[in-house]
């Protein structure tokens, strides 16, 4: 019986990504055995298992995932999003790694990729290591292994993607019990997400064949990819310093940044969906 499924969350606006989305995953990961699944509005995709909102109306992004979730049997979900696009090889025999150690350390998140990376090593010589709970984003909805019962604790339905991760966050602590971990080597590798604030990076796409797939996407102005570079670097400064660094200057800047920015992309998720 299968322990694991993928799902691609998107949404029926974001139809053009579907192609390059699953013509990389088979690309990188051809001898993937788990199913997969698209989530989506009410659209279906002919290459994989698609499963719809349901209730037939308009419903937040949380609603949304909520509705798919209850629609997959696994245990456990590997759950990504469609403008993850896979740059390199996936190790199948890694990924049954990590959900080997996710089931026999009961753990209920495993993040994918090293962003950042974890604060307190599994042991010396170990791909795994754990988050401290008071990290931001903590639920991130970086590509992760997550116990699909863990998952629908923390869903609180009318939220945007970026209210989830944000109060998401704050449930997981809350909640208590709940054991956030990570990898110090990327194994699902996608680069960095190529669609933000609805257009598109080309600080992200700049080795994809863009042209090829026709995205249905205006790009992001020379101003904002400045400014996304410049948090990158700052993001990848932070991950790089040491743990007891580390956790004061995440906290430090995201006191700072972080309301603003998720007031911001919420506005602007709901302005799009109206």
């Amino acid at each position: 019986m299968q322990k694991l499924s993928i799902l691609i969350c998107s949404s029926d606006k974001y139809k053009s990504l579907w192609t390059l989305n699953f013509d990389f995953l088979e690309k990188y990961w051809s001898d993937c055995p788990y199913p997969v699944y698209l989530g989506t509005d009410s659209l279906i995709y002919q290459r994989s298992t698609t499963l719809i909102n349901r209730k037939g109306q308009y419903l937040s992004w949380s609603s949304c995932l909520l509705e798919w979730i209850n629609q997959i049997d696994t245990e456990y979900v590997l759950l990504t999003l469609d403008d993850f696009i896979i740059r390199k090889k996936i190790n199948q025999l890694q990924i049954e790694n990590c959900l080997e150690f996710i089931i026999r350390k009961n753990i209920d998140c495993l993040r994918l990729v090293a962003r950042p990376k974890p604060f307190y090593p599994e042991n010396e010589d170990s791909l795994f290591g754990r988050y401290d709970m008071m990290m931001p984003y903590l639920a991130s909805l970086q590509a992760s292994i997550w116990k699909k019962s863990s998952l629908l604790s923390l869903i609180k339905e009318g939220e945007s993607i970026w209210e989830f991760e944000n109060s998401g966050s704050s449930r997981a602590r809350e909640q208590g019990g709940l054991s956030f971990y990570g990898v110090y080597e990327t194994v699902f590798d996608y680069g960095e997400h190529i669609i933000d604030g609805g257009k598109l990076l080309r600080t992200s796409t700049y080795n994809l064949p863009i042209d090829k797939y026709k995205l249905d996407f205006t790009p992001n102005s020379f101003l904002s990819e400045i400014n996304i570079l410049l948090k990158r670097l700052r993001h990848f400064c932070i991950h790089n310093t040491p743990t007891y660094l580390r956790l004061k200057l995440i906290n430090f800047l995201y006191s700072r940044y972080k309301s603003n920015t998720v007031e911001k992309k919420t506005l602007a998720s709901h302005d799009k969906e109206m």
